[in-house]
């Protein structure tokens, strides 16, 4: 069996986008026709590559296995031309996407000054950041990596599974912060919104609690920040990514707590040289990175 390339683009572009209707609009197909192709390819496959949720599409087994073989198969498939390119040109280049997902805030403060070295080296090879704040509440980093979805991971959870490779990378310092002169907020605090644990889990640490507490939502780090900086309310912040401010102040009362970044990468039998090379920068730079911000 011979797997059709115009079903699998169809297939990888739905799965992007978690709906035929997006799909079909950025391949300018129409939706019936790519509804055809689809169902042509689970026949072929004999299985069905996605399930139909009230919140939309979610890959089934199947379809993760096919995705993470598309993905692998791209980068191959850059490596091989690179390779052909550089010995033409006697050059030593890598090319290809890499996708790494994680917590906004380790993405742009931990993984882009730890890979941008690598990446001016290799101005063929693309990032791509997945925000899991960006995704559904039932999208989490594991099931991500498994589906194929992403390479490599950052987190702050130590995520077992036999098709996971876990690394620990460092220890980040969390911080309570406030204002130095406003305090009529002081018993509300700032997360990025309603399923935000941070708060509540740091609560939870330590001896010292408040009875009751307000909490407002400003979407990132730096709109807590900020929140904090116009005397919105107290936060609980990474301790590396303050800056210097006249308005903020580390807050006495509460102590800081500490938490372990991890990187997690999907385990494969046949592995880009890509994928391979951006672990290995990301594993020696990712501590000094941490190191120089602590």
């Amino acid at each position: 069996m011979d797997l059709n390339q115009a079903q699998l683009k169809a297939f990888e572009i739905i799965a992007e986008l978690g709906s035929i209707s997006a799909a079909a609009r950025k391949l300018r197909v129409t939706q019936p026709a790519l509804t055809r192709r689809l169902q042509n390819l689970e026949a072929e496959l004999e299985s069905p590559l996605f399930f139909r949720l009230p919140k939309g599409l979610t890959l089934s087994e199947t379809g993760q296995k096919l995705l993470r073989y598309v993905h692998q198969r791209k980068l191959l498939e850059h490596e091989l031309l690179g390779d052909f390119s550089q010995k033409k040109h006697n050059r030593q280049l890598l090319t290809g996407t890499i996708r790494i997902i994680g917590y906004s805030t380790f993405l742009t403060t931990f993984a882009l000054p730890a890979l941008a070295p690598f990446l001016r080296t290799h101005p063929q090879v693309q990032l791509h950041h997945i925000a899991t704040q960006n995704m559904g509440e039932n999208f989490g980093i594991k099931n991500v990596l498994l589906s194929g979805q992403a390479d490599l991971a950052l987190s702050v959870e130590n995520i077992y599974h036999s098709d996971l490779s876990t690394y620990e990378i460092g220890k980040l310092e969390m911080v309570a912060i406030c204002h130095e002169k406003y305090r009529e907020r002081s018993a509300t605090f700032l997360d990025t919104k309603p399923s935000d644990r941070t708060t509540l889990e740091f609560m939870l640490a330590h001896t010292c609690k408040l009875d009751a507490y307000e909490r407002s939502y400003l979407h990132d780090e730096e709109g807590i920040i900020r929140g904090v900086e116009h005397g919105l309310g107290r936060a609980l912040v990474l301790k590396s990514l303050l800056r210097k401010s006249q308005y903020h102040l580390i807050d006495p009362q509460f102590q800081p707590s500490c938490w372990t970044l991890y990187l997690h990468v999907f385990k494969q039998n046949l592995r880009p040289r890509l994928l391979m090379e951006v672990e290995k920068e990301l594993r020696a730079q990712l501590p000094k990175v941490i190191g120089t911000l602590s």
